[in-house]
Protein backbone atom coordinates (compact mmCIF):
# COMPACT_ATOMS: atom_id res chain seq x y z
CA UNK A 1 0.00 0.00 0.00
CA UNK A 2 2.83 2.42 0.84
CA UNK A 3 4.47 1.73 -2.54
CA UNK A 4 1.15 2.42 -4.29
CA UNK A 5 0.75 5.69 -2.34
CA UNK A 6 4.28 6.78 -3.25
CA UNK A 7 3.87 5.86 -6.93
CA UNK A 8 0.52 7.63 -7.12
CA UNK A 9 -1.39 4.57 -8.28
CA UNK A 10 -3.93 5.10 -5.50
CA UNK A 11 -5.56 8.30 -4.26
CA UNK A 12 -4.15 9.27 -0.88
CA UNK A 13 -6.35 11.38 1.39
CA UNK A 14 -4.23 12.92 4.15
CA UNK A 15 -5.45 13.82 7.63
CA UNK A 16 -3.25 15.39 10.29
CA UNK A 17 -3.34 16.44 13.94
CA UNK A 18 -1.03 18.53 16.10
CA UNK A 19 -0.99 16.24 19.14
CA UNK A 20 -2.10 12.78 20.24
CA UNK A 21 -5.84 12.34 20.63
CA UNK A 22 -6.57 15.72 19.04
CA UNK A 23 -9.18 15.91 16.29
CA UNK A 24 -7.90 15.22 12.78
CA UNK A 25 -7.97 17.90 10.07
CA UNK A 26 -8.41 16.91 6.44
CA UNK A 27 -5.55 18.33 4.33
CA UNK A 28 -6.66 17.01 0.94
CA UNK A 29 -5.38 14.61 -1.68
CA UNK A 30 -1.65 14.20 -1.14
CA UNK A 31 0.99 14.14 -3.86
CA UNK A 32 4.46 12.90 -2.91
CA UNK A 33 6.99 15.74 -3.11
CA UNK A 34 9.86 14.15 -1.21
CA UNK A 35 10.80 10.78 0.23
CA UNK A 36 13.51 9.50 2.55
CA UNK A 37 14.20 6.68 4.97
CA UNK A 38 13.06 3.09 5.03
CA UNK A 39 11.80 2.07 8.46
CA UNK A 40 9.88 4.25 8.88
CA UNK A 41 9.44 5.87 5.48
CA UNK A 42 9.14 9.67 5.74
CA UNK A 43 7.08 11.46 3.08
CA UNK A 44 6.80 15.17 2.28
CA UNK A 45 3.28 15.73 0.92
CA UNK A 46 2.03 18.51 -1.31
CA UNK A 47 -1.64 19.29 -1.80
CA UNK A 48 -3.78 20.65 -4.58
CA UNK A 49 -5.12 24.15 -4.01
CA UNK A 50 -8.38 24.19 -2.02
CA UNK A 51 -11.37 23.91 -4.34
CA UNK A 52 -9.25 22.35 -7.09
CA UNK A 53 -9.08 18.79 -5.73
CA UNK A 54 -10.96 17.38 -8.70
CA UNK A 55 -8.72 19.05 -11.27
CA UNK A 56 -5.65 16.85 -11.97
CA UNK A 57 -3.88 19.79 -13.66
CA UNK A 58 -4.22 22.12 -10.67
CA UNK A 59 -1.00 23.40 -9.17
CA UNK A 60 0.06 22.02 -5.82
CA UNK A 61 0.73 23.88 -2.62
CA UNK A 62 2.69 22.90 0.50
CA UNK A 63 0.64 21.80 3.48
CA UNK A 64 1.29 25.13 5.23
CA UNK A 65 -0.59 26.89 2.43
CA UNK A 66 -3.61 24.60 2.82
CA UNK A 67 -3.86 24.47 6.59
CA UNK A 68 -4.39 27.89 8.08
CA UNK A 69 -1.93 28.51 10.94
CA UNK A 70 -4.85 29.42 13.22
CA UNK A 71 -6.18 25.86 12.93
CA UNK A 72 -2.97 24.26 14.19
CA UNK A 73 -3.29 22.59 17.57
CA UNK A 74 -1.04 24.03 20.26
CA UNK A 75 1.95 21.88 21.15
CA UNK A 76 5.10 22.85 23.02
CA UNK A 77 7.20 19.75 22.46
CA UNK A 78 7.49 16.36 24.14
CA UNK A 79 7.22 15.95 27.87
CA UNK A 80 10.50 15.52 29.79
CA UNK A 81 11.71 11.97 30.22
CA UNK A 82 13.90 10.62 32.99
CA UNK A 83 15.82 7.44 33.63
CA UNK A 84 18.78 5.58 32.23
CA UNK A 85 19.37 6.03 28.51
CA UNK A 86 21.88 4.23 26.37
CA UNK A 87 22.77 4.35 22.69
CA UNK A 88 25.50 3.08 20.39
CA UNK A 89 27.25 5.52 18.04
CA UNK A 90 29.18 3.94 15.19
CA UNK A 91 31.75 5.76 13.09
CA UNK A 92 31.65 5.87 9.33
CA UNK A 93 31.26 8.24 6.41
CA UNK A 94 30.60 11.80 7.47
CA UNK A 95 30.03 14.97 5.49
CA UNK A 96 31.26 18.49 6.05
CA UNK A 97 28.46 20.71 4.82
CA UNK A 98 27.94 24.33 3.88
CA UNK A 99 24.41 25.71 4.19
CA UNK A 100 23.33 29.16 3.07
CA UNK A 101 20.52 31.11 4.72
CA UNK A 102 17.93 32.32 2.23
CA UNK A 103 14.92 34.59 2.57
CA UNK A 104 14.66 37.97 4.25
CA UNK A 105 18.21 37.83 5.61
CA UNK A 106 18.67 41.62 5.64
CA UNK A 107 15.70 41.90 8.03
CA UNK A 108 17.16 39.15 10.20
CA UNK A 109 20.60 40.79 10.25
CA UNK A 110 19.95 44.55 9.90
CA UNK A 111 23.41 45.40 11.22
CA UNK A 112 25.03 43.31 8.46
CA UNK A 113 22.58 43.67 5.52
CA UNK A 114 24.24 40.65 3.86
CA UNK A 115 22.12 40.53 0.71
CA UNK A 116 22.44 44.27 0.05
CA UNK A 117 26.22 43.98 0.38
CA UNK A 118 26.59 40.83 -1.76
CA UNK A 119 27.20 38.47 1.15
CA UNK A 120 25.60 35.29 2.51
CA UNK A 121 25.06 33.97 6.03
CA UNK A 122 26.39 30.40 6.12
CA UNK A 123 26.44 27.49 8.53
CA UNK A 124 29.37 25.08 8.54
CA UNK A 125 28.76 21.70 10.15
CA UNK A 126 29.20 17.95 9.98
CA UNK A 127 26.58 15.22 9.65
CA UNK A 128 26.18 11.62 8.61
CA UNK A 129 23.08 12.74 6.70
CA UNK A 130 23.20 16.38 5.51
CA UNK A 131 19.71 16.41 3.90
CA UNK A 132 18.20 15.24 7.18
CA UNK A 133 20.16 17.91 9.06
CA UNK A 134 18.85 20.54 6.64
CA UNK A 135 15.28 19.43 7.37
CA UNK A 136 15.90 19.49 11.12
CA UNK A 137 17.22 23.05 11.01
CA UNK A 138 14.34 24.31 8.87
CA UNK A 139 11.75 22.85 11.23
CA UNK A 140 13.03 25.41 13.75
CA UNK A 141 11.54 28.29 11.74
CA UNK A 142 7.89 29.06 12.59
CA UNK A 143 5.29 28.61 9.85
CA UNK A 144 5.27 31.69 7.63
CA UNK A 145 8.86 32.73 8.36
CA UNK A 146 10.74 34.02 5.31
CA UNK A 147 13.94 32.14 6.09
CA UNK A 148 15.34 28.76 5.10
CA UNK A 149 18.65 26.90 5.20
CA UNK A 150 19.75 25.34 1.93
CA UNK A 151 22.69 22.98 1.40
CA UNK A 152 25.11 24.57 -1.04
CA UNK A 153 28.04 22.19 -0.86
CA UNK A 154 29.20 19.00 0.89
CA UNK A 155 32.50 17.19 1.23
CA UNK A 156 32.70 13.53 2.24
CA UNK A 157 35.16 12.11 4.76
CA UNK A 158 35.77 8.49 5.74
CA UNK A 159 35.34 9.19 9.47
CA UNK A 160 33.51 11.68 11.64
CA UNK A 161 36.80 12.67 13.31
CA UNK A 162 38.29 13.70 9.95
CA UNK A 163 35.18 15.73 9.12
CA UNK A 164 35.26 17.34 12.57
CA UNK A 165 38.90 18.37 12.17
CA UNK A 166 38.23 19.85 8.72
CA UNK A 167 35.27 21.77 10.16
CA UNK A 168 37.47 23.24 12.90
CA UNK A 169 40.15 24.30 10.43
CA UNK A 170 37.60 26.04 8.22
CA UNK A 171 35.88 27.84 11.11
CA UNK A 172 39.25 28.99 12.45
CA UNK A 173 40.18 30.33 9.00
CA UNK A 174 36.90 32.24 8.81
CA UNK A 175 37.53 33.64 12.29
CA UNK A 176 41.07 34.69 11.37
CA UNK A 177 39.69 36.49 8.30
CA UNK A 178 37.07 38.35 10.36
CA UNK A 179 34.14 36.54 8.73
CA UNK A 180 33.08 34.33 11.65
CA UNK A 181 29.90 35.32 13.51
CA UNK A 182 29.74 32.74 16.28
CA UNK A 183 29.46 28.98 16.70
CA UNK A 184 29.18 27.41 13.25
CA UNK A 185 28.02 30.61 11.54
CA UNK A 186 29.86 33.06 9.30
CA UNK A 187 29.16 35.71 6.68
CA UNK A 188 31.02 35.38 3.38
CA UNK A 189 30.99 37.11 0.02
CA UNK A 190 28.67 35.45 -2.48
CA UNK A 191 31.49 34.70 -4.91
CA UNK A 192 33.34 32.78 -2.16
CA UNK A 193 30.59 30.19 -1.63
CA UNK A 194 31.72 27.84 -4.38
CA UNK A 195 34.75 25.92 -3.22
CA UNK A 196 34.65 27.18 0.37
CA UNK A 197 34.86 23.61 1.67
CA UNK A 198 37.99 22.90 -0.35
CA UNK A 199 38.71 20.07 -2.81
Amino acid sequence: MIKAMIMGTVTTHVFWRGRDRAAFTYAGVGVVDGLWGEKPVEVLWRFKAPGAQSDPTASTLPISAVAEPASLAFRHGPAPSVGFKQFLAEDGECWLYLMALGGAVDALFPHLTPRATGRTIVKIGISGNPPRRERELNVGFPIGADARWLIRETRKFDTSRAAYEAEGILLQRLADDGRWLNGEFAVVRDQELAGLLGP
